[in-house]
């Protein structure tokens, strides 16, 4: 089968749908990849049976290229306006507070929402975002629309690293933009009432100076990793006893690989990927945060049974994360009843 798969990329590390792309190409097929950010690109030539559209920016363009070359295609979106603005200001304050803000992304995501009701087939993220996309464009999706959780990247260690190799210190493992609240992360760990842990932030982007000016606050021992290769983000990882979340997708299911638990903001989507797996606190709530840590940081063993618990569970597939196999067997039989 001949795939052209159209992504937006990743910021810091390599995209997730690459590794997908690498794996499908394994598998015997031909796969081309346009990487595109900006979500422009338009293919108007070449030998596919099927495009796959992955990620939100690329849903457009994607659809196009398969009308352009008359193939059908599959396409899948992410977040949505409501859901960005819920999970992150009904506690306090989030990353979208201005209606001009809010004007913006449903602008942007009204064009999104509407195509995937053209797509061959279409998929969501979760069934929350299925559902405010639906509430979005005014109509249901059919039969040929499905929910499809995150994959792991290739790349995860299998075996997890042993608990006793572990530093008395946490990892905060995220791109560094305001809807990952990184600055409230690092300030949780700044009001703990007993002994402070060594941070490691593996990541960059425009919250990195507020980071630092909160490190610097509450006098943290911490190290800003900056936007790592692979074997490193792997490495600091280990190196922490547990990590800590406030935004969604893949980064708690690593650290589980790894055998390290994470303590993440409560919002619905995660539940929806980890179940209990994860040990959350009030969303927005830096003094929750900060509790947790005060509770769990000195009890290596229980984090490491907690960890360990969560692990097998998403490995015999009793979360809505997906592993990676599973995640590539589902893309490629969607592709397969296209072609």
């Amino acid at each position: 089968m001949n795939i052209l798969i159209m992504t937006p990329g990743a910021v810091g590390f390599k995209s997730p749908t690459v590794y997908v792309a690498e794996e499908l190409q394994r598998r015997g097929h031909r796969v081309g990849l346009v990487v595109d950010p900006d979500g422009h690109k338009i293919v108007y030539e070449g030998d596919w049976d099927v495009v796959f559209g992955d990620m939100e920016r690329s849903c457009v363009p994607a659809f196009l290229t398969a009308s352009t070359l008359g193939v059908k295609c599959y396409l899948h979106g992410e977040w949505i306006p409501k859901f960005r603005v819920e999970c992150t200001n009904e506690w306090g304050p989030g990353c979208i507070s201005s209606d001009e803000e809010i004007a913006y992304w449903k602008a942007f995501y009204r064009p999104i929402a509407g195509i995937l009701h053209k797509a061959d087939v279409s998929s969501w993220a979760s069934p929350i975002f299925r559902k405010y996309a639906e509430q979005f464009s005014g109509r249901e999706y059919g039969d040929f629309c499905f929910d499809r959780f995150t994959r792991l990247p290739s790349n995860v260690p299998f075996e997890p690293v042993p608990m006793e190799q572990a530093e008395y210190a946490v990892a905060i493992c995220s791109r560094l933009a305001p809807i990952k609240r990184v600055p409230a992360l690092v300030e949780a760990v700044g009001r703990m009432k007993t002994h402070k842990p060594r941070v490691y932030v593996v990541g960059d982007g425009p919250d990195r100076l507020e980071a630092i000016q909160k490190a610097r606050e509450y006098g943290l021992d911490i190290e800003f990793c900056g936007a790592t290769g692979e074997e490193d983000k792997w490495g600091f990882l280990a190196k922490s006893r547990v990590m800590l979340s406030a935004w969604t997708g893949i980064p708690p299911g690593e650290a589980l690989m790894l055998g390290r638990p994470t303590i993440a903001y409560d919002h619905p989507h995660i539940r929806e990927l980890y179940g209990d797996t994860l040990l959350y606190v009030k969303n927005n709530s830096i003094d929750a945060m900060a509790q947790r840590l005060d509770e769990v940081l000195e009890f290596s063993g229980y984090l490491n049974d907690f960890a360990q618990s969560g692990r097998k569970k998403l490995l015999d597939g009793e979360t809505g994360l997906k592993t990676f196999d599973r995640g590539v067997d589902e893309i490629e039989n969607v592709l397969l009843s296209l072609a």
